[in-house]
């Protein structure tokens, strides 16, 4: 059904989880290790088989072997599924790789693997959206070698955009403007990860409406809306060049009840269907999101108590619990899928997206070496937050989270080999040398120490030891980076 030659991937952002089962088809973000344990992800396959009914627009397209029951009596023949007609149509995802979506790119990778097994789809293309700013975002590239910014009769496509509504890419007007010309000749749609509920801290605003199809698969362009019998109309997307109403654009939560009543307004064109209905505000500035995304490591630094004091108000136990175990840890995505699929089970990847949208952490880049990259330090806490969230946290579980770092980066990462026994019983000696790329690891295992141990302890001891040395290091670093004086 697909071929490598059809993907447009566009890899932007660090590696992620790729789901079990689905064989020969390649992630859209690399994976961790196999025995790296992840979140569930059972909704992921719910949303892609919830498109389904999608298979009404291509007549005569018969229905996967892989959907048919493939038991019978030893008697009896087994069944045999018909030969499917080629489906027509592309299925166009592009993915919002701003740093707080790290938390959702499994889910991605689960939904475009699912969303290839259906019999639906002709080609699955995945286009990552990359946050940098320039003034010809690569993305764009992208999406005009895909066709999107034309309407092709013999190429027939559904566009969705994967996004948390945070990153910098909102703020900008390509987005908007691709989108408006997108929905112009396609159906379109973006697939918001966080709950209904949280949009309005997002930079994404909607509007209810009534919405109906003028022919089934019909672009944007030609759904038809309802007149509000209360209230005013909401303020739409306007395509300023004509001074009309732009095509309505559906936002709908990554869940298979949303994607499933967007179906029903895609295939049947005699029904109306409410959906959330895009906003765009007169000016982008006032789209600014509220969820605070990861920020470079030297933003604004705020007092770390007040930031703690606020998430642990306003954040579900099971968040704050993953900020607390993530405090022990140098993290990167895979990192925080580990620890938090080890000690915390009943976690989602909201509970990993609240952490990540928290205001607690920031993004750093450092030194890796040779490093996988799921070994590499990606994000840190804020500075005094890493020993606000530790004092809150129990000894023993501090030490789990230790014992999983040994467990699954000591064999790659030599700063954290044998990390589980320096906690245990620390000593002057068995402290690796302090450099650039062992910084990062040493930083934590300092906090780690000066958290669980008590005033005059071995553990306080080995901290205030290790402090003068990750200190020295920094102003041997700042006096080679200025050079000699005088």
């Amino acid at each position: 059904m697909n071929n490598s030659e059809s993907r447009t991937w566009h890899i932007t952002a660090a590696p992620a989880e790729v789901s079990a089962g689905l064989a020969g088809i390649a992630p859209v973000f690399s994976v961790a290790p196999a025995k790296w344990r992840a979140l569930p992800l059972d909704y992921a396959d719910a949303c892609a088989k919830a498109l389904t009914d999608l298979s009404s627009l291509s007549p005569g397209a018969a229905p996967s072997p892989l959907t048919l029951d493939a038991y019978a009596p030893p008697s009896e023949p087994v069944p045999q599924a018909q030969l499917a007609a080629p489906a027509d149509w592309e299925l166009i995802l592009l993915v919002d790789t701003g740093p707080s979506m790290s938390a959702w790119y499994p889910t991605v990778n689960r939904f475009v693997a699912c969303a290839y097994e259906l019999p639906l789809f002709r080609h699955v293309r995945v286009v990552t959206i990359d946050p940098a700013p320039g003034d010809c975002p690569q993305w764009q590239s992208k999406v005009e070698a895909l066709g999107l910014n034309t309407r092709n009769t013999r190429s027939r496509k559904i566009v969705f955009i994967i996004t948390d509504g945070v990153s910098s890419t909102w703020k900008r007007p390509e987005l908007w403007q691709c989108m408006q010309q997108w929905a112009q000749h396609y159906p379109l749609a973006v697939l918001h990860v966080l709950p209904y509920q949280s949009w309005h801290l997002s930079a994404i605003r909607t509007e209810p409406q009534k919405l109906r199809s003028h022919s089934a698969g019909c672009p944007n362009s030609r759904l038809l809306a309802q007149p509000s019998s209360s209230g005013p109309e909401p303020a739409l997307l306007v395509d300023d060049a004509a001074n009309v109403p732009a095509p309505p654009i559906p936002v709908l939560e990554l869940r298979k009840a949303w994607l499933e009543q967007w179906v029903q307004l895609m295939v049947f064109n005699t029904q109306w269907a409410r959906q959330q209905v895009l906003v765009v505000p007169q000016h982008l500035a006032n789209s600014i999101a509220h969820v605070p995304a990861p920020a470079p490591a030297g933003d604004n630094q705020p007092d770390p108590s007040r930031i703690v004091a606020g998430f642990r108000t306003a954040a579900s136990d099971t968040s704050f619990k993953l900020a607390v175990a993530l405090a022990a840890a140098p993290l990167n995505r895979h990192v925080m899928q580990m620890i938090a699929a080890e000690l915390l089970p009943w976690a989602s990847p909201r509970d990993l997206s609240a952490v990540l949208t928290s205001g607690l952490l920031q993004t750093v880049s450092t030194t890796t070496g040779q490093l996988p990259e799921w070994a590499t330090v990606t994000f840190d806490f804020r500075p005094g937050v890493r020993q606000r969230l530790l004092e809150q946290g129990e000894s023993v579980d501090t030490r789990k989270v230790v014992t999983l770092l040994d467990t699954h980066l000591g064999s790659v990462v030599d700063a954290v080999r044998g990390v589980s026994q320096r906690i245990q019983s620390p000593s002057a000696d068995r402290f690796p040398k302090v450099s650039d790329e062992t910084l990062p690891f040493l930083t934590v295992e300092c906090d780690v120490l000066a958290a669980i141990g008590t005033p005059d302890s071995p553990h306080r001891e080995a901290a205030d030891l290790l402090t003068e040395r990750i200190d020295a290091h920094r102003a041997a670093s700042v006096t080679a980076a200025n050079g000699p004086q005088g």
